[in-house]
């Protein structure tokens, strides 16, 4: 008898122990969803542990694969993450975006990613920072929806590869760089406007069959340069572009380095550039295929743009490449080119 009562309580304290572990581990495991908003404080239900009113510890709260829901609020402060993967920042309630999260950075970047891969910021307005969105060794990762304005530097500044930067306005700010020491591979940057910048509107750095489509920019120094150094620039479409009140509209700019290769097989077309102003020994070029110093440009497609009041419509220094289909309007040189092999087919040279 004594012996059918001791195994019985054993089988039971088995029992116990087993069914109470995965109670104690859910209760301890770290939240999925995390929740700021600036008016939280120590009496808001899950204080510092899944609520919080700063974004920064929620950040620093969050782990792998977490989602952190940012409400309507001014946050003065600037996000660092760095080595976690896979996180969400959204300004959202209810499932639709909030106009009024700013994140006022104080000079200091409004986000810093860095190696942390899978990330997503949308819906912030960023002021006054230095970079609006800084990244580095990040990938596959997207940046959407932001409002970046009065940065001391770029809006944008994305270092990886398989990033998305879609449908973000930026003003007052050096536009969107992508750079890396290596190759940036298909990255996509569509549907933003940029606005008042004194450098690029758009800068890709050692692009590999990255996109850059459906953009609207206007007042700035170059609306989009492509440029290589250590690295490769191939492959990558420029198209359905607006870009206007600018030195340059489209320009390749390669640079010399033992061993690269050429910047070769890209893509420029139906891209409208328009209302082109020269700089003190720049002359306003549409679109401006470089040859620096020894730096090669070869097969470029320059296919049905439309340049429209500019000094120089086309200057290709490039070679091996295709113009054709394009129409140029009210330009005081149409085309300029220097380059080797290159074919000017169908095009409408000042109309």
């Amino acid at each position: 008898m004594n012996e059918r009562l001791l195994l019985t309580s054993f089988v039971l304290v088995v029992i116990v122990t087993i069914g109470i572990g995965p109670f104690f581990e859910a209760a301890w495991a770290e939240p999925d969803i995390l929740y700021v908003d600036d008016n939280y404080n120590s009496s808001t239900p899950g204080w510092g542990i899944d609520h919080f009113n700063q974004i920064q510890d929620a950040a620093d709260a969050a782990t792998d694969g977490d989602t952190i829901h940012v409400y309507q609020g001014t946050y003065h402060e600037s996000i660092n993450v760095t080595k976690k993967n896979n996180l969400t920042f959204i300004a959202e309630k209810s499932g639709k975006p909030v106009k009024s999260v700013v994140i006022d950075a104080d000079g200091d970047s409004g986000f810093d990613i860095r190696e942390s891969s899978g990330s997503t910021i949308s819906g912030f307005k960023i002021t006054d920072a230095f970079y609006g969105i800084f990244t580095s060794l990040v990938d596959y990762s997207n940046f959407t929806n932001n409002h970046i304005e009065n940065c001391r530097a770029y809006g944008v500044y994305i270092t990886g590869s398989y990033n998305n930067v879609v449908n973000n306005y930026i003003k007052n700010s050096s536009g969107i760089y992508c750079s890396s020491g290596g190759d940036m591979i298909e990255n996509v940057i569509s549907k933003n406007i940029i606005l008042d910048t004194e450098t690029w509107g758009i800068s890709l750095y050692n692009g590999v069959n990255c996109s850059i489509t459906h953009n609207f920019i206007f007042n700035a120094s170059v609306g989009i340069n492509l440029s290589y150094y250590g690295g490769n620039c191939s492959g990558n479409v420029i198209m359905h572009n607006e870009i206007g009140n600018v030195v340059r509209g489209i320009k390749f700019e390669p640079h010399v380095y033992p061993g690269l290769p050429p910047m070769e097989d890209n893509v420029i077309s139906h891209n409208y550039i328009h209302d082109l102003t020269s700089f003190t020994g720049f002359p306003g070029i549409g679109i401006d295929i470089q040859y620096n110093g020894g730096g090669v440009v070869e097969h470029t497609h320059i296919l049905h743009n439309k340049i429209e009041n500019s000094p120089i419509g086309i200057r290709n220094q490039g070679s091996y490449g295709k113009v054709h289909h394009n129409k140029v309007i009210n330009c005081v040189t149409d085309y300029i080119d220097s380059g080797t092999g290159n074919t000017d087919f169908k095009n409408s040279w000042n109309p």
